[in-house]
């Protein structure tokens, strides 16, 4: 009678109270914070409890973000899944409170694109195949993720979440008026996309009741154009196309694998990189640009400095754009090391030119822009903004009244080489007990694969309450560039390249002795 009683209590608590992370950097502000952490707290993880819990296998590097969806019914199971996808073209649902049970797998559906031209792809001997972080609609139960076969073609497919099927899909393509570059694919007057030559990194962004996709090149080997593609949710039917620069080459859109931030309007938020040149008519690198559901340009900033940015690979792109909840106010920052603060109701188009408001500072007021320069990620909660650049290597800048205060609040000036730590998220209670969760390596991971370490600081001061490696017995094994760890219902889970998944978390009794079979195969360890 006390299993039965237990096993139901667990099923009605599978739920209660449970934060789904169903998106890319948490929320379509792109804020990298999960407001409502009631596990974790301060004084647990400063006290040692926290520890990692165990790992989920992949069949390839995950360079991705983990999803976690909770509540899903499967083959009549309540379970709270944790979403990963890998570079062999897979998907995963595991259980997200059971390291290494699966629950359901959609394996190798195409063979992934052995072209992969990238450096570091030769280093870690893979092929391209999922490689951004897809999104869940909680609602439809519905998985959308982008993966490229080797045809190359960029493929948007649809999964039920309940069971791993694939539901629908849709080879990406299109094409716009514009001229292009020597070598590229045109069709009379018009630019056509060439998936060969296009890298999908951004996560994938549901709204509007369509699913967004963006798109840079390949090593900025020419010809390559920065694009975004609308498809809707429901039957895949083309809604916009959208090119940053059909007359040149370049305003890439990669955004270190973050997420198109959308307003409360619909209207979509994107950053470009280098090459190619700024007009404001068609072209837009080195940009952040405010798109319709449609993909309609409406407005744009662009810094004054523009050229030079091209000219030392300084992209604006290295970052995504930020939305301050609230607010009307997007922050930006990138390989420049400023931080430029805009009202997306009066963008400026390019700087100086308008008397539209705009704040700028530096994180770095000594760092030299150059292509792995900068700031790689972000991080927004209780009205502090957190970002992590390599030469410094992360400030916290308070906000208050509209603006932020240039003078950091606090500093961590270890150096972790780049991409520096770019691997951050918050966890927060309300605006109780906040932690910072970064993914550092000890030297840089450019080109090479480097074992990282979790940490957890203080939100206001930078100092440590813990680290994954002070143990021995809690390595989190070689990391994922640009894949924030994810924190969610008292779990830290960490894309790691080397072991699919790894999860972090409060070791309780029944996770620490003896075994119970709950339905299927969960086991609690």
């Amino acid at each position: 009678m006390k299993t039965i009683l237990f096993f139901a209590f667990l099923v009605l608590s599978l739920n209660l109270g449970a934060i789904d992370i169903p998106t890319v950097n948490y929320d379509s502000s792109r804020t990298n914070a999960n407001g409502a952490e009631a596990s974790l707290t301060p004084t647990n993880v400063a006290a040692g409890r926290v520890s990692l819990l165990g790992r989920w296998s992949t069949d390839g590097y995950v360079f991705a973000q983990p999803l976690v969806v909770t509540g899903v019914t499967v083959s009549g199971v309540l379970r709270n899944l944790l979403i990963a996808v890998t570079m062999n073209n897979s998907v995963y649902a595991f259980d997200a409170d059971h390291p290494g049970v699966t629950v359901w797998s959609n394996l190798a559906f195409a063979t992934p694109y052995a072209g992969y031209p990238v450096a570091e792809a030769a280093l870690y001997g893979v092929s391209q195949g999922c490689l951004s972080t897809p999104a869940a609609d909680t609602s439809a139960l519905k998985l959308y993720v982008v993966c490229q076969n080797n045809t190359p073609n960029w493929i948007l497919r649809s999964i039920d979440l309940t069971t791993g099927s694939t539901l629908s899909s849709v080879t990406i393509s299109g094409q716009v008026t514009g001229t292009g570059d020597p070598g590229d694919t045109t069709s009379g007057a018009n630019l056509v996309f060439n998936p060969g030559r296009e890298f999908q990194r951004v996560g994938i962004t549901l709204a509007n009741g369509n699913v967004y996709i963006g798109f840079a090149g390949l090593d900025d080997s020419r010809p390559y154009h920065g694009w975004v593609f609308a498809y809707t949710g429901s039957d895949f039917s083309q809604v916009g196309v959208w090119c940053g620069s059909p007359n040149s080459w370049g305003a890439g859109i990669w955004m270190s694998g973050g997420g198109i931030a959308v307003d409360g309007s619909g209207n979509l938020y994107v950053t470009t990189g280098n090459d190619g040149g700024y007009d404001g008519v068609t072209n837009f690198s080195e940009s952040v640009v405010k798109l319709s559901p449609t993909l309609i340009v409406l407005d744009w900033f662009t810094p004054s400095n523009n050229s030079a940015l091209d000219s030392a690979d300084a992209d604006v792109s290295s970052n995504r754009a930020l939305l301050i909840p609230g607010t009307t106010l997007a922050v930006v920052a990138g390989k420049d090391f400023n931080v430029y603060v805009i009202d997306t109701t009066c963008m400026g188009h390019l700087q100086g030119s308008s008397g539209c408001p705009l704040q700028t500072f530096k994180t770095n007021a000594s760092g030299t822009p150059g292509p792995a320069s900068g700031a790689y990620g972000m991080t927004f909660m209780n009205n502090v903004l957190y970002v992590p650049t390599t030469a410094g290597s992360l400030y916290a800048f308070t906000y208050s009244g509209g603006t932020f205060n240039a003078t950091p609040l606090a500093t961590e000036t270890t150096s972790y080489g780049t991409p520096g730590p770019a691997q951050i998220a918050g966890s927060i209670n309300g605006t109780s007990n906040g932690i910072i969760w970064v993914v550092t390596a000890a030297a840089s991971a450019h080109a090479t694969v480097r074992a990282g370490i979790l940490h957890a600081w203080n939100p206001t001061t930078l100092a440590e309450y813990w680290n994954s490696s002070t143990s021995g017995v809690d390595d989190l094994g070689n990391m994922t560039k640009f894949a924030a760890p994810v924190v969610a219902n008292g779990r830290v889970y960490v894309s790691a390249l080397d072991g699919g998944v790894a999860v972090y978390g409060l070791r309780t009794s029944a996770e620490s002795g003896g075994t119970a079979t709950l339905g299927g195969s969960a086991v609690f360890r």
